[in-house]
């Protein structure tokens, strides 16, 4: 595990505790607003691989 796979784990867990300790609904706009974004970012940092190189 590289530090930035682990900080998109981290990041991913703690949208999942908000998730689940605020009471917001998944029907809520901002909920998705709030929840996409920071997905898709933990997402990026937990595939990125440094010594892929581009194409591969």
């Amino acid at each position: 595990m590289r530090a930035t796979q682990v900080i998109g784990v981290i990041i991913f867990i703690c949208i999942m505790g908000i998730s689940i300790t605020t009471d917001m609904s998944w029907r809520d706009w901002s909920y998705w607003a709030f929840i996409a974004p920071a997905a898709l970012l933990s997402g990026v940092l937990i595939s990125y691989n440094p010594n892929k190189r581009k194409g591969e």
